[in-house]
């Protein structure tokens, strides 16, 4: 699988010899980030500028999850980064325009976690650990580290510094790992 920032979700069956696009039914052109579930491989989940796409089939086809149940696609709200429990393939956590959110349902319902407001440059779930979440957040001029140990359930601030704040400079992009 792989997201495009202009040409939507594309998908191939043969070790990338060949691409599909497989998002053309769907108003997606701007692909954030795309995660395939580690327990389940046949859910996918893309981070996209029209909400969270879902595929249950492999990325077969996506459809667009609704952030209230009843909202119709699209959703007008775009979708930055997207977090799967390595365990579980329902449990997922995004980020949004200004905070992060928790489905247990593969994204039929959905709950922010609070004290996560603001602008998100990264989300992973631990690669074995379901209870551990990691974050970086956007802070005027520095970055905040955000850590959930209760699977995304909520979060500790881990601190600012990452680095500190230089007076008159500015920290303009991060990445984690996990």
């Amino acid at each position: 699988m792989v997201g495009t920032v202009s040409a939507g979700i594309w998908r191939s069956t043969n070790e990338g010899a060949t691409w599909s696009n497989v998002s053309d039914e769907t108003l997606i052109r701007f692909v954030n980030d795309v995660k395939v579930a580690p327990s389940d491989p046949s859910l996918v989940y893309a981070a996209t500028d029209m909400g969270l796409a879902r595929s249950m089939d492999s990325g077969r086809t996506f459809e667009m999850s609704s952030w209230d149940g009843t909202q119709e696609y699209p959703t007008g709200r775009p979708v930055h980064y997207v977090a799967v429990d390595p365990n579980d393939p329902y449990t997922i956590v995004i980020a949004s325009d200004g905070a992060l959110h928790r489905s247990t349902n593969a994204g039929a319902t959905w709950t922010q976690i609070q004290g996560t407001d603001g602008e998100y440059w990264d989300l992973e779930w631990h690669p074995t650990n379901s209870r551990f979440v990691y974050a970086l957040r956007r802070s005027p001029g520095w970055i905040t580290f955000v850590r959930s140990n209760t699977g995304g359930e909520s979060v500790n601030l881990g601190g600012n510094g990452l680095p500190e704040p230089v007076a008159g400079g500015s920290l303009v992009r991060a990445r984690s790992a996990t």
